[in-house]
């Protein structure tokens, strides 16, 4: 997974022999459909050295997302 496309917050200047980035730190805990985030939020004390990311798409925003899409791509 190519995360320093998602989090660029936590995305190292340098990046690869192939031209993508790297992350500052791996991801070692992923909450994928994390919801509100309940989850990640009661693991990151017991893993406070650990990155924990936690993404989620609802049904409203993969609709959303599907919208600009196609608002981006323009008239077919």
């Amino acid at each position: 997974m190519e995360w320093a496309t998602h989090y660029p917050a936590f995305a190292s200047q340098e990046s690869t022999t192939d031209g993508k980035a790297q992350m500052k730190k791996q991801v070692e805990i992923a909450d994928i459909g994390c919801g509100f985030g309940g989850l990640s939020f009661a693991l990151a004390p017991k893993f406070p050295e650990t990155l924990i990311l936690g993404p989620h798409i609802s049904s409203h925003e993969k609709h959303k997302l599907t919208l600009s899409q196609a608002w981006r791509s323009g008239p077919q």
